[in-house]
């Protein structure tokens, strides 16, 4: 008797939209090590700056570019040259840039998540410093809490 081999087919879109939503709450990038001045530190202030190495860890781990980033710059130019392209109107799974706010030390930061349905998203929250899910713009216009997004990405791969 022949032993029959099933025939796989990976699904990267709906295994990277599953893999979005089930990163809330996870406290896998509240650190991340480096020399400062001789110096170890938490770069990523325990989780409260994360974005970058929240969402360049999971488009890493679905091969869609090619190492995970601490800052949104070294992000958003890995996937650029990854093959990530801008897009206009809004895909579950779609990468979001917000526009960036001033924080309480005086820094200004852009923010990255991803888009998981309608108006919803998921980003590292630098309040409590996990992936959340929330309003896609953090809330309406005119609100406290309100962050326009400023682009959103998609990569071809995730078509199939």
């Amino acid at each position: 008797m022949s032993a029959h081999r099933p025939t796989i087919k990976p699904l990267l879109s709906e295994t990277y939209v599953a893999t979005i939503k089930n990163s809330v709450g996870v406290k896998t990038f509240q650190q991340f090590f480096a020399m400062v001045n001789n110096r170890k530190k938490n770069i990523v202030r325990g989780g409260e700056l994360s974005c970058a190495w929240f969402v360049s860890t999971l488009l890493h781990a679905g091969g869609l570019i090619r190492k995970p980033h601490t800052t949104v710059e070294a992000t958003l130019k890995d996937m650029q040259q990854s093959g990530w392209r801008r897009i206009r109107r809004a895909r579950p799974g779609c990468v979001i840039l917000w526009a960036r706010v001033r924080y309480p030390d005086g820094q200004e930061h852009q923010h990255l998540g991803f888009l998981i349905g309608v108006r919803r998203a998921v980003s590292n929250s630098s309040r409590t410093k996990v992936p959340q899910v929330h309003h896609w713009t953090f809330g309406r216009r005119g609100r406290k809490l309100y962050r326009p997004v400023t682009a959103m990405y998609w990569h071809p791969k995730l078509n199939s």
